[in-house]
């Protein structure tokens, strides 16, 4: 039976066998015999028999097809005539007979490693396609079969791994199955650029390449040219024989191919056998190459998460130990030490105290301190739309439940389902929005706008008001079983004028801020600026003294605040907040103090409700519904 072998080419060694059908010849897979290479046609040639033997026609390929270094259009073959096609030469044979093929042991192969998996999968796929290679040699097939199969085995594990040890040790079966080398070392590079072999790395990362028993130059010469090695016998290469680790660990043949992901190298992957073991081939390093790019993509998935859950738990930390809030006073130390014990248990929480206390700092702590710190935290402020919108930012809602409901929405509830929601100027709900509300926290229920089935939420309510509830409910502005529904745990905030011992401190830190924000780290406070800030009630608050260091920094001249800097309505406030500096009267309601301080802002910026609003420290929506409940008119 006549045959084909391939004598040059990346499918050099291949031998089909010739069917007694006709077959067609290229590198397309539909072809019998599927050749490689970029100077072949998809359909470059046919074979058939005839009463002559065996004729061989090209198909009108764009190099022309060669036999005996003669072009054809038609020619009957005889015995170890060479053919061309391409890239590819074959001896055509016929009966029993045998080609040797030329010795290339000590080839020095270097491969660009982002084609080498391409490569593998089509090659070898192309032999398992051919029906006269299966034919001519089972063992062969059977061992590309079990690469692929390892391939597969790969994908599959590559792609749930979630750890470094789950991904290495996939990499480990796949390259143990396919090439069955004497050693293994999957190398990774850390985070300064250094590359540590993974063998060591699990247990003691203060190893490095120069503490394994591997050819250093080998890994040194992939990792600095990102190409990939084969060296068949290392003794005989030119590039390492001089190489002490080769000579003293006796390798006989080596490969290490880079894992490359966006040009940016992630590690390598070495092999080789040693003593006499037998030597690795073009073939070897191909699927060794197909590994590394299977790995690439896995590996750097992995090394990015860990990264950001280190960042994490950094962020976490410094939350848990800071709660982002600053202060020294007793009334400090009493919020912190609420918010440790509020963290702990899933109930809700109501925070009451002045606009500009920091109300919403207050509930991010209590939520990134809980168990529910991985989940959603969502924010509504419930005075910053009507009644309508709200519900369907809570809610959420269905398709055409309203005019503008083009598709359905989620609202912030089911957004916030696992995790907790804040909701401030709770006072501000509606009635309607009062009872859905309370079915959430009593059944963890909602049905969305439109919609007529409910849906189940598990989420913690931690909700905020600068009102009086207590009045409010008096006045049937606000459900009783609401308030005692959202008063199991509850926490006043102080004004800043009850803690003016954490003014310094957070004019300091705010000073801080913003002077490196504006690139003058080195701007401080003048003592007449400092006495100034300390003599201010801040009916603002934290984040009116907060918008007040921004204003000065901005606006300041040289590496000093001055007296001049500081604000008018700052510079001209009354004295320290105490008893007796307290004008005398009756003492006025919270409603009225908000009221007058809302009027002299107004009267201060003219009317200019956008500079009253920053002034303030509120956004001008809240602004607009402090008017209306006070009754302001514009």
């Amino acid at each position: 039976m006549a045959k084909l072998t391939v004598i040059s080419g990346d499918q050099k060694g291949f031998t089909f066998q010739l069917p007694a059908e006709p077959i067609t010849l290229g590198r397309d897979f539909s072809n019998e015999i599927q050749l490689q290479g970029q100077k072949i046609s998809r359909t470059h040639a046919k074979l058939e028999r005839d009463a002559q033997g065996w004729l061989i026609t090209d198909l009108g390929s764009r190099n022309g097809t060669f036999v005996n270094g003669q072009t054809v259009k038609a020619c009957h073959l005889h015995s170890r005539d060479e053919i061309r096609l391409g890239d590819v030469c074959l001896v055509f044979l016929t009966e029993e007979e045998e080609i040797e093929l030329p010795d290339d042991a000590g080839a020095e192969v270097e491969e660009n490693p982002q084609e080498i998996l391409a490569e593998t999968v089509v090659n070898e796929a192309s032999a398992i396609l051919a029906p006269s290679a299966v034919k001519a040699n089972p063992t062969e097939i059977e061992r590309l079969n079990t690469r692929l199969r390892a391939l597969l085995d790969l994908t599959r594990r590559v792609g749930s791994a979630r750890s470094l040890p789950e991904l290495m040790e996939g990499v480990g079966k796949a390259v143990q199955a396919c090439l069955e080398p004497d050693r293994i070392v999957p190398i990774v590079m850390d985070e300064d650029g250094a590359l540590l072999p993974w063998a060591l790395s699990r247990s003691d990362f203060d190893h490095d390449l120069a503490a394994i028993p591997i050819s250093r130059s080998i890994v040194e010469h992939a990792s600095k040219n990102r190409v990939a090695v084969l060296s068949r016998q290392t003794s005989q290469d030119r590039r390492f024989r001089t190489s002490e680790s080769i000579v003293r660990l006796e390798i006989a043949s080596a490969m290490c191919v880079p894992i490359v992901r966006e040009d940016r190298l992630l590690g390598l992957l070495y092999v080789d056998r040693v003593g006499v073991g037998s030597s690795f081939d073009r073939e070897d390093l191909e699927m060794l190459g197909a590994i590394g790019v299977c790995t690439a993509a896995p590996l750097d998935n992995i090394s990015f998460y860990h990264r950001i859950s280190h960042e994490k738990q950094v962020l976490e930390r410094e939350i848990r130990v800071q709660y982002n809030l600053i202060g020294q006073s007793d009334a400090m130390k009493t919020v912190f030490n609420f918010i440790e014990k509020a963290a702990s248990s899933d109930a809700c929480v109501l925070v009451t105290g002045e606009s500009g206390t920091g109300k919403e700092l207050v509930a991010r702590a209590i939520h990134y301190n809980s168990r529910r710190n991985g989940r959603a935290f969502e924010i509504v402020n419930c005075a910053a739309l009507n009644h309508t919108l709200l519900d369907s930012e809570l809610f959420g809602h269905a398709k055409g439940a309203f005019t503008d409901a083009r598709e359905d929405k989620p609202g912030r509830f089911e957004l916030a389902d696992k995790g907790s929601i804040f909701l401030d100027e709770i006072g501000e709900l509606s009635e309607a929005s009062q009872s859905k509300l309370l079915r959430v926290l009593e059944d963890g229920e909602l049905r969305r706008l439109g919609e007529t089935r409910d849906r189940h939420v598990n989420l913690r309510v931690i909700a905020a008001t600068n009102r009086d509830l207590r009045q409010a409910i008096e006045e049937r502005r606000f459900r009783e079983d609401l308030f005692y529904r959202l008063n199991v745990l509850r926490l006043h905030l102080p004004p800043l004028r009850e803690r003016m011992g954490d003014i310094e401190i957070l004019a300091e830190h705010y000073l801080k801020e913003f002077g490196n924000r504006c690139a003058r780290p080195a701007l401080r406070l003048s003592e007449e600026a400092r006495q100034a800030l300390l003599s201010y009630r801040w009916p603002g608050n934290v984040r009116e003294l907060k918008n007040v260091i921004e204003r000065m920094v901005v606006m300041s001249s040289g590496t000093e605040i001055t007296l001049q800097d500081v604000p008018a309505e700052v510079r001209g406030g009354p004295g320290p907040a105490s008893p007796a500096a307290s004008p005398p009267g009756p003492l006025a309601s919270l409603d009225e103090v908000e009221k007058e301080h809302i009027l002299r802002v107004l009267q201060q910026t003219r009317g200019n409700k956008k500079e009253a609003a920053s002034i303030l420290g509120i956004d001008r929506s809240t602004l607009y519904a402090r008017l209306k409940a006070h009754g302001i008119e514009a």
